[in-house]
């Protein structure tokens, strides 16, 4: 044994709650596709399923699911551009309080009223991260949400260095405020007034879920595979030169592939040129089974 420990485990999401996905199309590596300049949605329910084994498959295998693509959006030839992130919920900071019953404890305070009506139980954004926005820009700063409870404000409001007036809170299970405790939300000098930012009243923030990191897949869609390439460099062909006509198979017999060949002559009857051109108008008699 290497004497090393692993820290990551597969994460248990809500496809529904957890994940966004975003795609792109060009197609080709140098040009856009001037209805698709900007990334479109799709529904992560739509396209994502958990992973199952089991003689009836019915043992989710954590943190693995499978990706359908739709067919109505990944239908043309080119190159599509995949981004799975976990969901981003935009917040407005209510409030910077304190707890009543522990006035040392500094919270983040959000008004369940909002679009937040989803996260009232407890601890319900335990481990999501508080993002901060400048505008519609990130900020870079951000803290670990540790801990999130419905709490109601008393009447008490009380001075705190760096944040202004601070509210008191207490929990309350029919309380409209959501008080979450985060990290790092204490001293990290010797000086006990030094507290750092954790935000303040009216900031815009987004609210992200850490159960895994984003991912970015380049899906390209192409006519060929390594397959059907095959079928032309190693496929049965059959040459019909009464009709001048090249025809190739794939391994289960059927026609994949038909050209016209010939030769291009001058005025004088000297060949200048051979040719093949792939065929529209399948010739369907054309058949390796009459050799057989």
């Amino acid at each position: 044994m290497s004497g090393m420990y692993g820290t990551v485990k597969p994460a248990d999401i809500d496809i529904n709650n957890d994940v966004e996905i975003f795609y792109h199309y060009r197609p080709a590596m140098n040009r856009e596709d001037i209805g698709f300049t900007n990334f479109r949605t799709l529904e992560p329910t739509s396209v994502l399923s958990p992973c199952t084994t089991g003689e009836n498959g019915d043992i989710s295998i954590s943190g693995l699911f499978n990706l359908r693509l739709p067919l109505q959006d990944f239908s043309r030839r080119g190159i599509y551009t995949i981004y799975i992130r976990p969901k981003e919920i935009d917040a407005e900071i209510s409030d910077i309080g304190t707890l009543a019953a522990y006035p040392d404890v500094r919270g983040v305070v959000f008004n369940t009223s909002t679009n937040l009506t989803a996260f009232k139980a407890a601890n319900q954004l335990c481990g999501y991260r508080i993002e901060y926005m400048d505008g519609n820009k990130k900020t870079g700063k951000f803290t670990i949400i540790t801990s999130s409870n419905l709490s109601a404000p008393t009447a008490a409001i009380v001075n705190n260095s760096g944040d202004g007036g601070a509210r008191h809170y207490y929990y309350t299970d029919a309380g409209h405020m959501l008080f979450c405790t985060v990290t790092p939300s204490l001293a990290t000098t010797f000086k006990p007034t030094a507290k750092p930012y954790i935000g303040k009243e009216g900031v815009k923030v987004k609210l992200v879920n850490t159960k895994f990191n984003p991912i970015m897949l380049e899906l390209e869609m192409v006519e060929h595979d390594s397959e059907t390439i095959s079928y032309m460099l190693e496929g049965n062909q059959l040459i019909d030169k009464d009709n001048a006509l090249i025809t190739t198979f794939n391994p289960q017999g059927e026609i994949y592939h038909q050209t016209e060949y010939g030769v291009y002559k001058d005025s004088y009857g000297t060949p200048l040129y051979e040719y093949k051109k792939t065929r529209d108008n399948i010739d369907q008699s054309q058949s390796l089974e009459n050799f057989e």
